[in-house]
């Protein structure tokens, strides 16, 4: 809405006026005329307002990151110790084995 007495001229009134048109949705298409023409929405002030998918990916992804890293880290073994192997060939799936030197 434009206020009386704005200092805006003309053609910034008729430019805005425009924006707020082509971008809302039509009553008999429920589509807006810029969705039509481009086949896309065009961006407003009010899409400033709600995050992004990709702030809010993004934000999700360092979360789960700093969950990670926090519960994972180097593992160390000794001699001795029991360990189980995957085995990628034929036969059983984990093979028991034990620690005999480290490098």
């Amino acid at each position: 809405m434009i206020k009386l007495g704005s200092k805006c001229s003309l053609r910034e009134r008729v430019n805005r006026f425009l924006a707020r048109y082509r971008s809302t949705p039509h009553v008999t298409t429920g589509v807006a005329p810029c969705k039509l023409l481009c086949g896309r929405k065009i961006k407003t002030h009010l899409d400033l307002v709600h995050p992004t998918v990709q702030s809010s990916v993004s934000q999700r992804q360092c979360k789960q990151k700093l969950n990670y890293d926090r519960t994972s880290g180097e593992r160390e073994f000794g001699i001795h110790d029991s360990v189980y192997v995957r085995n990628y060939g034929k036969g059983e799936i984990w093979i028991s084995g034990q620690i005999v030197e480290s490098t």
